[in-house]
């Protein structure tokens, strides 16, 4: 049997954050960290299924939309750590810019020659890395972190 995890003072007039088991944060952690159920699994000694069950049920305890929103109030509530910079390989990094520049799923895959599906998959990991509730969130996340530089748009 697990504790709950409970975090330090939440930002203020958020209410408590959610209380989340050692093993519900395991698996918070590693989807924020991009990992597929495939991946997690194993470490968690469950089945993929199993893993997905419980991702589902989190989030929904958590009082999240989806993934992405569940990352986002972990953050919040200090369940998670602040995101590191985050590290994107080449091609993820291509489809970043174009998604920032308002191309949809089909151009992006015609212009780099990919699959719209791989295009689907590449920015699905994106947003997850990024702990983006959309696309439009993941292109002012990456602009705001400086992963990808618009001159047309002024940070602080």
């Amino acid at each position: 049997m697990t504790a709950p995890v409970r975090p330090g003072p939440p930002p203020s007039g958020s209410g408590p954050g959610p209380v989340l088991t050692d093993r519900e944060l395991e698996l918070l952690r590693r989807q924020a960290a991009g990992e597929t159920y495939r991946d997690i699994a194993p470490t968690l000694f469950m089945s993929v299924s199993g893993v997905g069950s419980m991702s589902k049920r989190m989030i929904d305890r958590m009082g999240a939309r989806n993934l992405a929103h569940a990352i986002h109030l972990a953050h919040q509530h200090r369940l998670l750590d602040p995101p590191a910079t985050v590290k994107l390989s080449p091609p993820l990094l291509r489809v970043l810019e174009l998604v920032a520049d308002g191309w949809t799923n089909a151009e992006i895959a015609r212009r780099l020659n990919l699959s719209e599906h791989t295009v689907k998959d590449h920015v699905k990991k994106i947003r997850r890395l990024l702990g983006a509730r959309d696309r439009a969130h993941a292109a002012v996340l990456a602009v705001e972190a400086r992963i990808i530089r618009r001159p047309e748009i002024r940070t602080s």
